[in-house]
Protein backbone atom coordinates (compact mmCIF):
# COMPACT_ATOMS: atom_id res chain seq x y z
CA UNK A 1 0.00 0.00 0.00
CA UNK A 2 2.73 2.54 0.78
CA UNK A 3 3.82 1.65 -2.43
CA UNK A 4 0.82 2.37 -4.21
CA UNK A 5 0.34 -1.43 -5.71
CA UNK A 6 -3.20 -2.82 -6.60
CA UNK A 7 -5.13 -4.12 -4.15
CA UNK A 8 -7.41 -6.88 -3.61
CA UNK A 9 -10.16 -3.91 -3.72
CA UNK A 10 -9.19 -3.65 -7.78
CA UNK A 11 -10.80 -6.55 -8.38
CA UNK A 12 -13.85 -4.50 -8.16
CA UNK A 13 -12.87 -2.62 -11.29
CA UNK A 14 -12.36 -5.71 -13.09
CA UNK A 15 -8.56 -6.10 -12.42
CA UNK A 16 -7.45 -9.96 -12.65
CA UNK A 17 -5.55 -12.26 -10.30
CA UNK A 18 -3.04 -14.71 -12.01
CA UNK A 19 -3.91 -18.53 -11.56
CA UNK A 20 -3.23 -19.86 -8.49
CA UNK A 21 -1.00 -22.46 -9.55
CA UNK A 22 0.27 -23.48 -13.17
CA UNK A 23 2.39 -26.67 -14.72
CA UNK A 24 5.19 -24.68 -16.08
CA UNK A 25 4.97 -21.26 -14.72
CA UNK A 26 8.23 -18.96 -14.34
CA UNK A 27 9.35 -18.91 -10.97
CA UNK A 28 10.63 -15.47 -11.35
CA UNK A 29 9.35 -12.93 -14.50
CA UNK A 30 10.06 -9.53 -15.53
CA UNK A 31 7.83 -6.74 -16.96
CA UNK A 32 8.39 -3.60 -18.69
CA UNK A 33 5.13 -1.44 -19.99
CA UNK A 34 5.43 1.66 -21.86
CA UNK A 35 2.41 3.76 -22.28
CA UNK A 36 0.36 6.54 -24.41
CA UNK A 37 -2.16 8.52 -23.22
CA UNK A 38 -5.82 7.78 -24.62
CA UNK A 39 -9.43 8.64 -23.79
CA UNK A 40 -9.91 6.43 -21.56
CA UNK A 41 -6.49 7.42 -19.52
CA UNK A 42 -2.67 5.59 -19.72
CA UNK A 43 -2.98 3.16 -21.54
CA UNK A 44 -0.80 0.40 -22.53
CA UNK A 45 1.26 -0.09 -25.69
CA UNK A 46 4.28 -2.10 -25.68
CA UNK A 47 5.02 -5.35 -22.99
CA UNK A 48 8.14 -7.18 -22.79
CA UNK A 49 8.76 -10.00 -20.20
CA UNK A 50 12.06 -11.86 -19.85
CA UNK A 51 12.86 -15.20 -18.00
CA UNK A 52 15.65 -15.94 -14.87
CA UNK A 53 18.09 -16.60 -17.69
CA UNK A 54 17.38 -13.28 -19.68
CA UNK A 55 15.40 -14.82 -22.23
CA UNK A 56 12.95 -12.58 -23.57
CA UNK A 57 9.70 -14.91 -23.59
CA UNK A 58 7.04 -12.03 -24.75
CA UNK A 59 7.96 -8.27 -26.57
CA UNK A 60 4.20 -7.44 -27.82
CA UNK A 61 2.99 -3.95 -28.79
CA UNK A 62 -0.53 -3.83 -27.74
CA UNK A 63 -3.29 -1.92 -29.42
CA UNK A 64 -4.85 0.73 -26.99
CA UNK A 65 -8.72 0.39 -26.88
CA UNK A 66 -9.38 4.20 -26.35
CA UNK A 67 -8.69 7.36 -28.87
CA UNK A 68 -4.85 8.12 -28.30
CA UNK A 69 -4.47 11.65 -27.28
CA UNK A 70 -0.44 11.72 -26.97
CA UNK A 71 1.70 8.94 -28.19
CA UNK A 72 4.48 9.74 -25.56
CA UNK A 73 6.81 8.86 -28.21
CA UNK A 74 9.21 11.28 -26.29
CA UNK A 75 9.01 9.29 -23.30
CA UNK A 76 9.59 5.33 -24.92
CA UNK A 77 10.55 6.34 -28.45
CA UNK A 78 7.61 4.44 -29.85
CA UNK A 79 6.10 5.93 -33.40
CA UNK A 80 2.78 5.86 -34.20
CA UNK A 81 3.15 3.78 -37.06
CA UNK A 82 4.47 1.25 -34.40
CA UNK A 83 1.31 1.02 -32.80
CA UNK A 84 -1.03 1.26 -36.07
CA UNK A 85 0.40 -2.21 -36.83
CA UNK A 86 -0.10 -3.67 -33.11
CA UNK A 87 -1.92 -6.78 -33.49
CA UNK A 88 -1.93 -7.75 -29.85
CA UNK A 89 -4.50 -6.19 -27.21
CA UNK A 90 -4.65 -5.91 -23.58
CA UNK A 91 -6.64 -9.07 -23.25
CA UNK A 92 -4.41 -11.23 -25.42
CA UNK A 93 -1.44 -10.01 -23.59
CA UNK A 94 -3.33 -10.95 -20.31
CA UNK A 95 -3.81 -14.57 -21.23
CA UNK A 96 -0.48 -14.60 -22.22
CA UNK A 97 1.06 -13.91 -18.69
CA UNK A 98 -1.95 -16.38 -17.45
CA UNK A 99 -0.03 -18.82 -18.98
CA UNK A 100 3.33 -18.13 -18.22
CA UNK A 101 3.23 -16.88 -14.53
CA UNK A 102 1.02 -17.99 -11.41
CA UNK A 103 0.56 -16.30 -7.87
CA UNK A 104 4.04 -17.86 -7.10
CA UNK A 105 5.96 -16.06 -9.32
CA UNK A 106 7.92 -12.92 -8.38
CA UNK A 107 7.06 -10.73 -10.75
CA UNK A 108 10.35 -8.13 -11.17
CA UNK A 109 10.28 -4.64 -12.55
CA UNK A 110 10.52 -0.85 -11.79
CA UNK A 111 7.97 1.30 -11.15
CA UNK A 112 6.38 -2.31 -11.06
CA UNK A 113 2.73 -0.55 -9.52
CA UNK A 114 2.46 1.42 -12.42
CA UNK A 115 2.68 -1.53 -14.88
CA UNK A 116 0.98 -3.94 -12.91
CA UNK A 117 -2.18 -1.20 -13.10
CA UNK A 118 -1.46 -1.24 -16.83
CA UNK A 119 -1.74 -4.42 -16.92
CA UNK A 120 -5.39 -4.65 -14.69
CA UNK A 121 -3.47 -7.35 -12.53
CA UNK A 122 -3.35 -7.95 -8.27
CA UNK A 123 -0.39 -9.44 -7.51
CA UNK A 124 1.57 -10.03 -4.04
CA UNK A 125 4.96 -11.39 -4.39
CA UNK A 126 6.85 -8.29 -6.71
CA UNK A 127 10.34 -7.34 -6.48
CA UNK A 128 10.44 -3.48 -7.73
CA UNK A 129 13.77 -2.41 -7.91
CA UNK A 130 12.48 1.16 -7.40
CA UNK A 131 11.83 0.22 -3.61
CA UNK A 132 14.75 -2.23 -2.81
CA UNK A 133 17.31 -0.13 -4.25
CA UNK A 134 16.00 3.42 -3.13
CA UNK A 135 15.45 3.10 0.23
CA UNK A 136 15.57 6.80 1.03
CA UNK A 137 13.00 6.93 -2.16
CA UNK A 138 15.41 9.16 -4.09
CA UNK A 139 13.75 9.77 -7.75
CA UNK A 140 17.24 10.08 -8.77
CA UNK A 141 18.06 6.55 -8.79
CA UNK A 142 16.20 5.82 -11.73
CA UNK A 143 17.17 2.61 -13.53
CA UNK A 144 19.62 4.05 -15.81
CA UNK A 145 21.65 5.50 -13.10
CA UNK A 146 21.46 2.24 -11.20
CA UNK A 147 21.92 -0.08 -14.41
CA UNK A 148 25.50 2.17 -14.45
CA UNK A 149 26.32 2.43 -11.01
CA UNK A 150 26.00 -1.05 -10.16
CA UNK A 151 25.75 -3.03 -13.35
CA UNK A 152 27.99 -1.09 -14.79
CA UNK A 153 26.42 -1.13 -18.15
CA UNK A 154 24.47 1.35 -19.87
CA UNK A 155 20.67 0.75 -20.83
CA UNK A 156 20.28 1.04 -24.81
CA UNK A 157 17.51 -0.81 -26.22
CA UNK A 158 13.75 -1.58 -25.02
CA UNK A 159 14.88 -5.21 -23.86
CA UNK A 160 17.77 -3.93 -21.43
CA UNK A 161 15.25 -2.68 -19.40
CA UNK A 162 13.06 -5.78 -18.02
CA UNK A 163 17.07 -7.59 -18.35
CA UNK A 164 18.42 -5.09 -16.18
CA UNK A 165 15.50 -5.30 -13.27
CA UNK A 166 15.77 -8.68 -13.35
CA UNK A 167 19.67 -8.91 -12.97
CA UNK A 168 20.18 -6.38 -10.44
CA UNK A 169 17.03 -8.72 -7.84
CA UNK A 170 19.36 -11.72 -8.69
CA UNK A 171 22.17 -10.06 -7.47
CA UNK A 172 20.09 -8.59 -4.48
CA UNK A 173 18.77 -12.16 -4.13
CA UNK A 174 22.21 -13.73 -3.82
CA UNK A 175 23.53 -11.67 -1.55
CA UNK A 176 21.34 -11.76 1.02
CA UNK A 177 20.06 -15.99 -0.15
CA UNK A 178 21.90 -16.96 3.30
CA UNK A 179 20.19 -14.68 5.70
CA UNK A 180 16.61 -15.71 4.37
CA UNK A 181 14.47 -17.99 6.51
CA UNK A 182 13.88 -21.41 5.31
CA UNK A 183 10.24 -21.42 5.19
CA UNK A 184 7.14 -21.53 2.75
CA UNK A 185 5.88 -18.01 4.36
CA UNK A 186 7.94 -15.50 5.96
CA UNK A 187 5.07 -14.32 8.64
CA UNK A 188 1.52 -14.63 9.20
CA UNK A 189 0.40 -11.22 7.29
CA UNK A 190 2.10 -12.90 4.09
CA UNK A 191 0.58 -16.21 4.67
CA UNK A 192 -3.34 -14.50 5.07
CA UNK A 193 -2.71 -12.82 2.29
CA UNK A 194 -1.12 -15.47 -0.03
CA UNK A 195 -4.16 -17.89 0.99
CA UNK A 196 -6.55 -14.86 0.70
CA UNK A 197 -5.31 -14.17 -3.00
CA UNK A 198 -5.06 -18.06 -3.49
CA UNK A 199 -8.99 -18.27 -3.10
CA UNK A 200 -9.90 -14.84 -4.56
CA UNK A 201 -8.45 -16.30 -7.70
CA UNK A 202 -9.95 -19.72 -7.53
CA UNK A 203 -13.44 -18.85 -6.99
CA UNK A 204 -13.69 -15.51 -8.82
CA UNK A 205 -16.71 -16.98 -10.70
CA UNK A 206 -18.73 -17.27 -7.89
CA UNK A 207 -16.96 -14.19 -6.04
CA UNK A 208 -19.35 -11.57 -4.29
CA UNK A 209 -17.93 -8.02 -4.48
CA UNK A 210 -16.99 -5.86 -2.64
CA UNK A 211 -14.81 -7.67 -0.50
CA UNK A 212 -16.34 -6.02 1.94
CA UNK A 213 -19.79 -7.91 1.76
CA UNK A 214 -21.00 -10.51 4.38
CA UNK A 215 -23.74 -12.91 2.56
CA UNK A 216 -26.67 -13.78 5.42
CA UNK A 217 -29.31 -16.08 5.34
CA UNK A 218 -30.08 -19.48 6.27
CA UNK A 219 -28.70 -21.25 3.41
CA UNK A 220 -25.44 -19.66 4.30
CA UNK A 221 -21.83 -21.30 6.31
CA UNK A 222 -19.91 -18.84 7.80
CA UNK A 223 -16.51 -20.01 8.33
CA UNK A 224 -13.67 -18.71 10.75
CA UNK A 225 -10.45 -18.63 9.23
CA UNK A 226 -7.68 -17.29 11.50
CA UNK A 227 -5.25 -19.41 12.97
CA UNK A 228 -2.18 -20.83 10.96
CA UNK A 229 -3.48 -24.34 10.20
CA UNK A 230 -6.92 -22.97 9.37
CA UNK A 231 -5.34 -20.85 6.60
CA UNK A 232 -3.32 -23.63 6.18
CA UNK A 233 -6.27 -25.97 4.78
CA UNK A 234 -8.66 -23.85 4.47
CA UNK A 235 -8.04 -24.24 0.27
CA UNK A 236 -8.54 -28.01 0.90
CA UNK A 237 -11.47 -27.73 2.90
CA UNK A 238 -13.27 -25.66 0.71
CA UNK A 239 -12.75 -28.48 -2.28
CA UNK A 240 -14.48 -30.71 0.26
CA UNK A 241 -17.34 -28.81 0.67
CA UNK A 242 -17.59 -27.19 -2.74
CA UNK A 243 -17.91 -31.74 -3.78
CA UNK A 244 -19.79 -32.36 -1.44
CA UNK A 245 -22.61 -29.58 -1.82
CA UNK A 246 -21.71 -27.35 -4.39
CA UNK A 247 -21.92 -24.07 -3.12
CA UNK A 248 -23.21 -20.81 -5.01
CA UNK A 249 -21.28 -17.80 -4.31
CA UNK A 250 -18.95 -16.81 -1.90
CA UNK A 251 -17.31 -13.68 -0.20
CA UNK A 252 -14.28 -13.91 1.84
CA UNK A 253 -14.20 -9.93 3.88
CA UNK A 254 -10.86 -9.71 5.87
CA UNK A 255 -10.82 -9.18 9.56
CA UNK A 256 -8.57 -6.63 11.01
CA UNK A 257 -6.92 -6.73 14.31
CA UNK A 258 -5.75 -3.16 13.59
CA UNK A 259 -5.50 -0.76 10.80
CA UNK A 260 -2.73 -2.22 9.18
CA UNK A 261 -2.46 -5.45 10.55
CA UNK A 262 -4.63 -8.45 9.07
CA UNK A 263 -6.20 -11.40 11.76
CA UNK A 264 -7.25 -13.69 8.81
CA UNK A 265 -10.67 -13.53 7.00
CA UNK A 266 -14.23 -15.24 7.05
CA UNK A 267 -15.68 -17.45 4.26
CA UNK A 268 -19.68 -17.22 3.27
CA UNK A 269 -20.89 -19.59 1.73
CA UNK A 270 -24.14 -19.54 0.31
CA UNK A 271 -25.92 -22.33 -1.25
CA UNK A 272 -28.50 -23.28 -3.44
CA UNK A 273 -30.98 -25.28 -1.08
CA UNK A 274 -31.09 -24.56 2.85
CA UNK A 275 -31.24 -28.45 2.58
CA UNK A 276 -27.58 -28.43 1.34
CA UNK A 277 -26.49 -26.66 4.43
CA UNK A 278 -26.30 -28.97 7.72
CA UNK A 279 -24.51 -31.48 6.07
CA UNK A 280 -21.96 -28.81 5.14
CA UNK A 281 -21.67 -27.51 8.16
CA UNK A 282 -21.39 -30.82 9.80
CA UNK A 283 -18.11 -31.75 8.08
CA UNK A 284 -16.72 -28.59 8.02
CA UNK A 285 -16.80 -29.10 12.63
CA UNK A 286 -15.73 -32.41 11.94
CA UNK A 287 -12.24 -31.35 11.29
CA UNK A 288 -11.79 -30.05 14.31
CA UNK A 289 -10.39 -26.85 13.17
CA UNK A 290 -12.59 -24.65 12.21
CA UNK A 291 -15.73 -22.37 13.97
CA UNK A 292 -18.43 -22.47 11.53
CA UNK A 293 -22.75 -21.12 12.02
CA UNK A 294 -25.22 -20.64 9.93
CA UNK A 295 -24.70 -16.62 9.21
CA UNK A 296 -28.42 -16.25 9.68
CA UNK A 297 -27.90 -13.05 11.66
CA UNK A 298 -25.04 -10.19 12.22
CA UNK A 299 -22.22 -10.86 15.05
CA UNK A 300 -20.22 -8.49 16.74
CA UNK A 301 -16.99 -10.32 15.99
CA UNK A 302 -18.39 -10.46 11.82
CA UNK A 303 -19.99 -7.26 11.58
Amino acid sequence: MENYYPSVRHLEHGFMLLPPVSKNSLPIASIDCEFCKTSLGLEVIRVIVVNQRLEIVVNEMVKPKGEIVDFLSDVHGIEAWEIARARATLPMIQERLMSLCDQNTVLVGHDLNCDLKGLKLVHFRCADTKVLFNPQKQDSLNLRMLSKVILKRAIKMPTDYPRTTMELCLLLENRHRQALPQRSFGSKQELITRVHSVLLSKYQNRLVVPLTTCLRGKDTIRIHCKKWDQLMHIEGLLGQVDRLKRFDQICLPISMKTKSQKKGFFVYLKFHNVMDVNACLEHIRSTGLYKAEIADRVTKKSA
